[in-house]
């Protein structure tokens, strides 16, 4: 799935968009999660050839970004307590492995979906073309 993924333009387009542009990771990236939540960098000797400056995987980073950008994540929450307001929607690695292992089992959900138009179109059409009327 990251082949498919790291192949289409968006996905090129949006990466670029998380790289750190100042400070000692420089060049190196971070995701929307670990930015507005502050969480600090994982040394390079520490963390895996894949992983972002943040520990977080490229393709939950590109794909929790495209989701703020389609206005589903990124907003505040919460109206009543001060600590609420300050909370922000954004997806956690562990997160992203649940909500990406749940959606696949209920409807073959791949992360191109979000990236590309018309690959949800059809991925969801042939959902749609399996659901059993019980």
């Amino acid at each position: 799935m990251d082949d498919i993924c790291t192949s289409l333009p968006y996905y090129q387009q949006l990466l670029e968009e998380l790289k750190i542009k100042k400070g000692p990771f420089q060049g190196e990236y971070k995701c929307w999660h670990c930015k507005i939540n502050k969480k600090n960098m994982v040394h390079p000797a520490d963390r895996q050839g894949w992983e972002f400056a943040c520990g977080c995987s490229p393709l939950k980073a590109v794909v929790e970004l495209a989701l703020v950008k389609m206005e589903i994540l990124g907003e505040d929450v919460g109206n009543d307590d001060i600590q609420d307001r300050q909370l922000k929607r954004s997806l956690s690695l562990t997160d992203w492995l649940k909500m990406s292992y749940v959606m696949e089992e209920m409807i073959g959900f791949k992360a191109n979906w979000i990236l590309d138009a018309a690959a949800r179109k059809a991925g969801l059409q042939a959902a749609a073309d399996n659901l059993e009327i019980l």
